[in-house]
């Protein structure tokens, strides 16, 4: 059995995290979802357990974002319509013998510690994944190879569908896996519990701008 083999499917930066635009300006929430990317991608590399860290992603600026980190790319076809789609492609491509986590990227207040205690979570035989703070989410998800045949049901109440796939809930201290972030107040959340560096950068730079408006 192989290493931990980390994806993290992200979509483009345009559109993404429509719901702080009340916050933010399109700039500023652009440059903030490419931070939480930032934060929730070097946690992952700096996890003992997880060997390999790939970015799913059809948006070159991403790509050359996480490059820049250390991690690898996969970058998606145009012809798919979906998060779902994308990961059904992107586990076909890597190495059908390592164990695979596909990892959310919209969790700045995620550490390699706490990434590493998920994975330890489950024996190499099992599927378990994290649900988010609302329940109803899916944070991460392990399994126990990439060839497993698996259809990922990301998306609303993926929580519910992932265990109805036979895949294990597990729950543990690990409040900076679970807090993903959709809306401002979700983002308040995760700055409480103690965002990374690239995210704080930047809500410091969208807050000093607000102020000399």
């Amino acid at each position: 059995m192989g290493g931990i083999h980390a994806l993290v499917p992200v979509k483009g930066l345009v559109n993404a995290k429509s719901r702080l635009s009340p916050r933010f300006t399109d700039t500023e929430r652009r440059d903030l979802v490419l931070a939480m990317l930032t934060d929730t991608v070097r946690a992952a590399i700096a996890a003992e357990s997880i060997e390999r860290v790939t970015v799913v992603t059809g948006d070159p600026i991403v790509a050359d974002a996480v490059r820049a980190l250390g991690c690898e790319v996969l970058r998606e076809p145009a012809r798919t319509r979906s998060l779902n789609e994308a990961l059904r492609w992107a586990i076909g491509q890597v190495d059908p013998n390592a164990r695979l986590l596909i990892l959310q990227a919209d969790l700045p207040a995620l550490t390699a510690a706490e990434l590493s205690a998920f994975t330890a979570s489950a024996p190499q035989t099992d599927r378990v994944f994290a649900n988010d703070q609302h329940h109803t989410g899916t944070t991460a998800l392990l399994l126990r190879s990439a060839s497993t045949p698996f259809e990922p049901q990301f998306g609303v109440d993926s929580a519910l569908r992932h265990r109805d796939a036979g895949v294990r809930l597990v729950d543990g201290e690990w409040p900076g896996l679970r807090h993903d972030v959709d809306t401002a107040d979700d983002l308040d959340v995760a700055v409480s519990i103690g965002v990374g560096p690239a995210t704080r950068a930047a809500l410091a730079l969208a807050s000093a701008a607000g102020e000399r408006s």
